[in-house]
């Protein structure tokens, strides 16, 4: 059991340092055959943009910062800490869902769904700054990996598929970094 975990951890943080990871090892880490289709970057041989995968690990960093924050200061400074992590994660799940609408846009008949779906993340990321931090939190996690399984079925449809395997390692380390902040 001890060695699936570790060996899983392993996996991640090798997708998370890597934007091109395998098909096999997505495969390891989804086991969802019609996911791993999309998140293929075999038939594009696209690689992502150098700069656009620093930023997406940057991203990374108030999210690790603030949920270690959490552990090492004391209690007094708790709510400062959840709310910041709180805020930042409603930041980046409406950034997740702006995206969606700058895709669409480019069409000659933008999707009336990528539309909506486009404001929906910042609406619940709004809602979740409502709500007792712990569960915005919850709530913010929850959407993050939301956020994911729509990118994983509208960025083929864009020939975007590329981009999944980074967008998978932050979802990943965004969404944990949020739980363990929750608990």
């Amino acid at each position: 059991m001890w060695f699936g975990i570790i060996e899983k951890s392993i996996y991640i943080i090798f997708l998370v340092l890597n934007p091109n990871l395998s098909l096999s090892l997505v495969w390891f880490l989804t086991h969802n055959g019609s996911l791993v289709n999309n998140l293929s970057c075999m038939e594009t041989k696209k690689i992502i943009s150098p700069f656009g995968f620093s930023l997406g690990i940057a991203g990374l960093i108030p999210f690790i910062f603030l949920a270690v924050a959490d552990f090492l200061m004391p209690d007094s400074y708790k709510p400062i800490i959840l709310f910041s992590l709180l805020a930042y994660g409603a930041s980046i799940s409406g950034f997740l869902g702006a995206i969606h609408w700058g895709l669409t846009m480019r069409d000659e008949t933008p999707n009336t769904m990528y539309l909506l779906w486009g404001v929906f993340p910042s609406l619940i990321a709004w809602c979740s700054l409502m709500m007792k931090p712990e569960l915005g939190l919850l709530l913010i996690s929850a959407l993050l990996w939301l956020c994911f399984f729509a990118d994983a079925k509208i960025y083929p449809k864009y020939s975007l598929q590329h981009w999944l395997p980074m967008r998978l390692g932050l979802t990943i380390v965004a969404s944990f970094s949020c739980l363990i902040t929750a608990f």
